[in-house]
């Protein structure tokens, strides 16, 4: 076995890698420019479209609204509340307990 010498351990520990599920289409004021792919990038379509999604969780219970925001490990989601509720709620929702997501039909 080789031990590492602590300029390549270093080297080694600093290297900077593109998350997999990014793909970097170059650079934009020195920080890179990357494209959402997968569930990223239908998140973000229907939150710039402001499209209202139903969202299916692991207990079967769904949720019903826009998408505000999400990250690595959440989606914000504005619902609609009823006529005898407060008004819109904004709720987070872990990543990990949505079953499926997808659009509604426009009820015009």
């Amino acid at each position: 076995m080789t031990a590492h010498t602590g300029e390549r351990l270093k080297e080694k520990l600093t290297l900077k890698r593109t998350p997999p599920r990014d793909i970097v289409i170059g650079t934009h004021h020195g920080k890179q420019a990357r494209v959402p792919i997968g569930h990223e990038a239908l998140l973000n379509k229907y939150r710039k479209g402001e499209t209202k999604v139903r969202f299916v969780f692991n207990s079967d219970q769904t949720l019903d609204g826009k998408v505000t925001s999400f990250d690595k490990y959440t989606v914000t989601v504005k619902s609609a509340g009823s006529k005898d509720d407060i008004g819109d709620l904004e709720v987070t929702i872990f990543k990990h307990a949505i079953q499926a997501f997808f659009p509604l039909p426009d009820q015009e």
